[in-house]
């Protein structure tokens, strides 16, 4: 899809009729399309409410993937659990893991603004998706259970959020460590930790004619 223009992203939402989807195709040269489906929690499996919605939520992201670029699968559907590098079927066990993962997952990217993009290019450089693969399920277990365990999730975070990228560096160019930067933001009265701050207070403090106060006044606590 790269090679002719075209990136793809969800949209999820929650209502009355259950979860809805939006799969966006856009072309670099501006035009979009997009498609959208609606489903109920997938309940079969015994799946709690989290495993349910994360089922529906692969589902429709594949579908409706499908529909916008015209897509008909010929093989049996097996809702995307084959991983790379398994040759049988998983478990029912490792299915509901790798469901619960994805919803964290999901929610973790949606609280930072890590976008789908973001995060599949980041897979896929690591090795750990094939080239133009955004769809998570195709992640290991393994690999989605240390990406969101919180000091994994962090390093994400400082890779793929523009503001906390920018402020991590300016904090090693200048030496500031997290702890002076966490005093300096209690200081203020930001909160701690400083990552998890206002983002507008972080793009405003690394503001060039902003940053070297900032960083005088933390190297001093």
């Amino acid at each position: 899809m790269r090679d002719c223009g075209l990136t793809f992203r969800f949209e999820i939402s929650d209502n009355d009729t259950g979860i809805t989807v939006t799969c966006v195709i856009t072309h670099v040269d501006g035009h979009s399309e997009r498609t959208t489906m609606t489903a109920p929690a997938d309940t079969s499996g015994n799946k709690n409410v989290i495993q349910s919605r994360a089922s529906s939520v692969t589902y429709l992201q594949r579908y409706t993937l499908c529909a916008v670029l015209g897509l008909v699968a010929n093989d049996e559907d097996n809702d995307g659990n084959e991983l790379p590098g398994k040759n049988s079927q998983p478990t029912e066990s490792e299915l509901a893991e790798n469901d619960t993962q994805i919803t964290t997952l999901i929610d973790l990217m949606a609280v930072d603004g890590v976008s789908n993009q973001q995060l599949s290019e980041m897979c896929v450089e690591k090795g750990w998706l094939k080239e133009g693969d955004r769809d998570f399920a195709h992640l290991s277990p393994d690999v989605l259970g240390g990406m969101i365990e919180p000091g994994n999730w962090l390093k994400v975070r400082f890779k793929l959020v523009e503001h906390l990228k920018g402020i991590n560096i300016a904090m090693e160019l200048s030496g500031i460590t997290a702890t002076k930067m966490d005093a300096y933001c209690k200081e203020k009265k930001f909160g701690t930790p400083w990552y998890d701050i206002d983002a507008d207070i972080l793009r405003q403090m690394l503001l060039p004619e902003n940053w070297d106060k900032v960083a005088a006044k933390a190297a001093t606590l």
